[in-house]
Parts: structure tokens; C-alpha cells; sequence
């Protein structure tokens, strides 16, 4: 039987005992249904939705930003573990480069700009740090870059 005839039944008073619990039964599971979904209908705005979507986010966006930050931290930290060449040392590295490969003497080179940058590899504990220099000799402009792990020195391309 479907539920329509058994309702029929019961306003008819002639079900059975466990037609009438079936019935009674459904009957509370539908207003229970019911009164969840007005109440929560009730207090769901398109505002409360909106300000349910940015707390979303933001939390999102602090996850995401604390990873983040967790991560330069840790590789910067295993950068610097592997640096054999300090900042000072590297100065002096790439001016003697330079003069020994060009001929000069290293008084006429100039250090005008400096750059230190962190080379992310994989596993993260072979992190380095790379130097970029500008360097004025002799009136021109060299780009060098010196690798403060291994020591490699090479002129960059701009």
C-alpha cells in the first residue's frame, strides 16, 4: 500500500495498530524536517552568506600564507647551512674574478649593485643562495653571478 491510502485509512479510523504508528511516525519525521529547514531558511541571508564566504576565504588565504611563510623560513634556513661563501668573501671573489680574467687591476673595479637570491631545490635541504652583482670596470658594466655553495662564478646575460 502507499502512504495516500494508509492516510486515507487513519482519518478514516479503520488502520490497523501499525498502520497508525507508521503513519504517526512519518507524519513527525516531516514537521521535524520542516522546522530544521524554516529555521534555518530564516536566519540564511544573502549577507550571512557573504560574510560566511569571506571568513572562508580569509581562513584560507592565513593557511595558505602561513605555509607559506613556514616554508621560505625553513629553506632559507638550509640556504644558509649550505653557504661557504659569506657576503664580504663574495665581494672580494668576484672583483678578483673579474680583474684576473679581464687583466686589470682590482682597485678599478666598483661594486654598484648587489643582489642576493634564494634558489629553492628539491629536497629543500640543497637550498642556496645566489649573488648577482653589477660590477663598473673600465667603464663598462659586468654582471656576475656567484653560486655561495659550490663557488661557481659566471657572467649573466641581461
Amino acid at each position: 500500500m502507499d502512504f495516500e491510502s494508509l492516510v486515507k485509512k487513519y482519518q478514516d479510523n479503520t488502520a490497523t495498530d501499525d498502520e497508525i504508528v507508521f503513519v504517526e511516525d512519518t507524519v513527525n519525521k516531516a514537521r521535524k524536517i520542516a522546522k530544521t529547514r524554516l529555521k534555518g531558511d530564516k536566519h540564511v541571508t544573502f549577507l550571512n552568506r557573504v560574510k560566511k564566504f569571506f571568513i572562508k576565504l580569509m581562513v584560507v588565504l592565513l593557511l595558505l600564507a602561513s605555509v607559506t611563510v613556514y616554508l621560505y623560513f625553513n629553506i632559507s634556513g638550509y640556504a644558509k647551512e649550505n653557504m661557504v661563501t659569506g657576503r664580504s668573501s663574495a665581494d672580494e671573489t668576484v672583483i678578483d674574478f673579474l680583474a684576473t680574467d679581464l687583466g686589470v687591476k682590482t682597485s678599478q673595479a666598483e661594486i654598484t649593485a648587489y643582489k642576493r637570491k634564494l634558489i629553492i631545490c628539491i629536497p629543500f635541504e640543497r637550498s642556496y643562495y645566489l649573488y648577482e652583482y653589477t660590477v663598473k670596470l673600465n667603464n663598462r658594466q659586468y654582471y656576475v653571478s656567484l653560486d655561495s655553495y659550490s663557488g661557481l662564478i659566471e657572467y649573466i646575460d641581461y
